[in-house]
């Protein structure tokens, strides 16, 4: 070793962001296989090409990565319904409506967001609650949304009596549940799991479906019934 310091060849450094980056996506696929309880740090710093210790100096414990990965996951759908929520101009029953579809959409584009939260939900959600709650996007969404709908509520839109936490709720389990248990819902109206265009369609008219029911439950008395939907031409039998 020279007087100056180590070689070229010696001398070794490390991209802070490429690192963290390698970590993310390893992790994405660990928890996606095994769950929250299931995956092994280790398995994701090995995968990530990097030293197990090594983890723990951009990430505080697992569940922080796994915040990070679903953070990760989610933040397109949140920045896109975030645009949705504030560019409208009046509260109505199309705004909600939207909002269901565009998460619908976001799910059927991006089925490892929903295996992750299912995940997450089987491990860890009946005790610690959702994995990004404080996220600052995620909470501000969340936020504008239970305004627009109790906008909507004042204006004679949607039932005054209903729980806007409720509302948004139940249309997030009924998108989830379909995209969690996918294949199920496929074979059992004589398609084909693996045939990718059949589940699209039979998703669409399961969404379609929803909506109507979902709407009819939540549309105040004295609200207009909007025409029904377009997007899908047959129906569930």
């Amino acid at each position: 070793m020279s007087a100056t310091g180590p070689s070229p060849k010696t001398k070794r450094t490390r991209d802070p962001e490429r690192t963290r980056a390698a970590l993310l996506l390893a992790a994405r696929s660990e928890f996606m296989e095994h769950g929250f309880n299931g995956a092994r740090t280790s398995t994701i710093a090995k995968q990530a090409g990097v030293p197990s210790g090594l983890i723990y100096h951009y990430f505080e414990n697992k569940q922080t990565l796994y915040q990070a990965v679903m953070e990760g996951s989610l933040a397109p759908y949140f920045e896109n319904l975030h645009e949705l929520l504030e560019g409208a101009t009046s509260p109505d029953l199309q705004l909600l409506e939207s909002s269901i579809r565009m998460y619908f959409e976001f799910l059927q584009d991006n089925p490892h967001a929903a295996r992750l939260m299912a995940w997450w939900h089987a491990d860890e959600g009946w005790r610690r609650g959702a994995p990004i709650k404080e996220a600052e996007l995620c909470a501000d969404t969340q936020s504008l949304g239970l305004q627009r709908i109790r906008e909507a509520q004042a204006a004679g839109c949607i039932k005054p009596h209903l729980d806007p936490g409720f509302v948004v709720k139940v249309f997030v389990d009924l998108c989830m549940q379909w995209h969690v248990s996918v294949g199920e819902h496929v074979a059992a109206h004589g398609g084909d799991p693996d045939h990718a265009p059949s589940v699209r369609a039979l998703g669409e008219r399961y969404i379609d479906h929803v909506i109507e029911i979902f709407m009819s439950g939540v549309r105040a008395d004295s609200a207009p019934t909007p025409p029904p939907s377009n997007s899908s031409e047959e129906k569930l039998s």
